[in-house]
């Protein structure tokens, strides 16, 4: 194994873009991760405080390939995901949900397939 450096090249550019192209909803994962960061830091003690460290309620965040408000997230994210400690808790957390929500939006798919 080598050592890893801090800057990215070209071509590593075009292994990121094959990786994100493996992992579905790995790129709206970090964007939220990083806004959390940037604007809020550790730990999130509510959903009020995560919504806002995004921009507040009415802020269009795409996630599981939907765009949507972020106050629309409120009813997926439970209240025992709180306080949010660190960055792996939020990830951590991030990609359960994302999990659930595409495996949900497949069932909604194949019911209206079947109702057809």
């Amino acid at each position: 194994m080598t050592k890893s450096s801090d800057t990215t090249s070209a071509d590593d550019s075009n292994l990121i873009e094959i990786l994100l192209g493996h992992f579905p909803g790995l790129q709206e994962i970090l964007f939220i991760a990083q806004a959390v960061k940037k604007n809020h830091g550790f730990p999130v003690q509510s959903f009020h405080e995560l919504e806002h460290s995004l921009g507040g309620p009415q802020t269009p965040v795409k996630f599981a390939g939907k765009t949507a408000e972020f106050s629309f997230a409120r009813r997926f994210v439970p209240s025992f995901y709180f306080p949010i400690t660190n960055e792996h808790d939020l990830i951590a957390k991030l990609v359960e949900l994302h999990r659930k929500a595409r495996h949900e939006l497949r069932l909604q798919k194949e019911r209206g397939q079947q109702q057809q």
